[in-house]
């Protein structure tokens, strides 16, 4: 168990899992403060995607490994991930039975732009 709550399964795990993203945005690495006020951030961005959208934990987590690659390395797995994405997260926002199909494009898009603003405000 580190300082920071996180759990692993091994040394060889923890070790990877720190040279990867967790240094990025766990909140008990960063010096005088920092760490914790990104921590605090990190603690509400995780509860916000858990309630909007979980895949921002997974964007988040992968944007977080990439910036611990070196710049080429992370160019060509930025291609490759590309790749596997379909279409916008905003596109499997469930809309209400009560919204009309013309209205779906402009509830989804309020939708976006409320959890965009909330995404960003904790990042």
């Amino acid at each position: 168990r580190r300082k920071c709550g996180a759990v692993f399964c091994s040394v060889a795990c923890e070790e990877a899992e720190c040279s990867a993203g967790h240094r990025v945005l766990c909140g008990q690495q960063g010096g005088e403060g920092k760490g914790e006020e990104r921590g605090g951030a990190w603690e509400k961005f995780k509860f916000h995607a858990a309630a909007e959208q979980e895949s921002f934990l997974l964007a988040a987590s992968l944007i977080a490994q990439l910036c611990c690659l070196p710049k080429q390395q992370a160019e060509k797995l930025r291609t490759e991930l590309g790749k596997l994405c379909g279409g916008p997260w905003w596109d499997l926002i469930k809309v209400p039975n009560d919204v009309s199909p013309p209205r779906h494009a402009a509830y989804r898009a309020r939708v976006r732009k409320s959890v965009l603003g909330k995404s960003l405000s904790y990042l």
